[in-house]
């Protein structure tokens, strides 16, 4: 494990050896599948020794110790505790930097101090904010004295986290992901249909010169408009999931003509039903669509 690569295939196989432990542990069938190498076989032989003393019944913690600045090397793990529905946090132990290169330098086996500086500056702190699966997280200050009172938020987080299994932060993600992307469909469609009620108003005022005519064409306008905002802001409007889709992964730039060509469809349906059902005359309507269609006879 001299060279990066050595140290590569090590991580490997213990992730590998973990997450059998781990699902053993848990009586869930583990869904890693081919054979393990000698070295993980080996690495999971000590795991379960050190499990035969723990009941089936009695909740255990796997503790995993490593500098893991990146954040990357955390994910790893946290998606061995979603595939097998148990909770997870993390703990970052810090202390000033000089204190850390005294507290290397009367262990037994220290590293060079330049490669604590470099995980220093390489440090990815965790973020809940950007990343959900962060949520049960903490910075603890290694350099005060510790005591009951300083380890009693270890302990809390631990205890939250194992009520709430990684699983159940994803879903959480996936939803809140949802909505958001139901937000900004919302908005850039009502700025979409701004934009058409505009030209069809600006259409009316240009054609129609009966002014009871105009005032019920622009009333029904500013209502068909609304109906459909907010039918697609409560659901009861689908729009196509490939829209959709392309609006989350490509933004608006990508789909804004598929997503006006479908809104302008729409608007224009909804527009012509409130007409209907408000018992709009047929021949002024008709008058309409002639002119629309450049038939001024």
């Amino acid at each position: 494990m001299k060279t990066l690569k050595g140290w590569r295939n090590f991580r490997v196989d213990l992730l590998m050896a973990a997450e059998y432990f781990i699902s053993s542990s848990s009586d869930l069938e583990c869904q890693i599948t081919g054979p393990l190498s000698e070295r993980c076989q080996n690495l999971l032989n000590q795991l379960q020794k050190l499990n035969n003393p723990i009941s089936a019944s009695a909740r255990g913690i796997f503790f995993v110790e490593d500098n893991f600045y990146y954040r990357s090397m955390r994910y790893e793990w946290f998606q061995i505790a979603r595939r097998n529905n148990i909770g997870f946090c993390e703990v970052f132990v810090q202390c000033p930097l000089n204190m850390a290169i005294y507290r290397n330098s009367t262990r037994g086996y220290n590293i060079p101090e330049q490669k604590i500086k470099m995980m220093l500056t390489c440090m990815e702190y965790p973020n809940s904010v950007k990343y959900k699966w962060e949520k049960y997280s903490l910075v603890f200050d290694s350099s005060s004295e510790l005591n009951c009172s300083t380890l009693t938020p270890i302990v809390r987080l631990i205890e939250e986290a194992a009520d709430n299994p990684a699983e159940l932060m994803i879903n959480e993600e996936k939803i809140e992901a949802q909505k958001v992307c139901s937000k900004n469909a919302v908005h850039q469609a009502d700025n979409i249909l701004r934009k058409l009620i505009s030209k069809k108003i600006l259409y009316f005022k240009e054609n129609i010169f009966d002014k009871e005519d105009l005032k019920s064409l622009v009333s029904f306008t500013i209502d068909a408009k609304q109906e459909l905002l907010n039918g697609i802001r409560n659901g009861e409007v689908h729009l196509p999931k490939d829209i959709l889709e392309n609006l989350k992964e490509l933004g608006i730039e990508k789909v804004y003509q598929e997503y006006e060509d479908i809104l302008n469809e729409m608007f224009e349906s909804t527009l012509q039903s409130k007409m209907v059902d408000n018992n709009f005359l047929l021949a002024t309507f008709n008058k309409i669509l002639n002119l629309k269609n450049g038939d001024t006879s």
